[in-house]
């Protein structure tokens, strides 16, 4: 029995042969839209084990600045971001701009701008690197644990 024929039961009437048409286009489209879903996976997966290295560099904790003033329309500020390694408690000296991603549904991250070393890794301790006579730096993407306000 066709799957148009099992509606046609569910419904206790015969569809008209263009109703029944477009039910079945919707179903293929469907069918097809499923199959390039699952081969889009399988193509990130694949994509994501042929990347070296994970995909992020560590996981941080973000804590702010009070905000500034005492009014409904007090500000926070860039200046006095503390951002530390979560598993160590150990700070990151060198964190030059930090841009937190926040997407509903996913992981909170953020993409830190940090001082790299000659193979253009995180530089977390050691001599600063130059090019150029320019610091040598990096964006690097970080899971974040925690993000907190400091007490004013």
């Amino acid at each position: 029995m066709s799957e148009i024929a099992v509606e046609d039961a569910l419904f206790g009437e015969v569809l008209p042969p263009r109703v029944a048409e477009i039910i079945e286009l919707e179903r293929q489209a469907d069918e097809h839209e499923a199959i390039a879903d699952a081969e889009r996976g399988q193509a990130d997966a694949k994509r994501w084990e042929a990347e070296p290295g994970p995909p992020y560099r560590g996981v941080v904790v973000i804590e702010w600045p009070a905000p500034v003033g005492g009014s409904v329309y007090a500000c926070m500020i860039g200046r006095d971001v503390k951002i530390t390694d979560a598993a160590t408690g150990k700070p990151f000296g060198t964190c030059s701009n930090v841009t937190v991603h926040a997407d509903p549904g996913a992981l909170v991250t953020a993409d830190l701008t940090l001082l790299a070393d000659k193979d253009g890794e995180p530089l977390l301790d050691g001599r600063v690197v130059t090019r150029d006579g320019e610091p040598l730096t990096g964006v690097f993407p970080f899971v974040v644990a925690e993000m907190r306000v400091r007490e004013r």
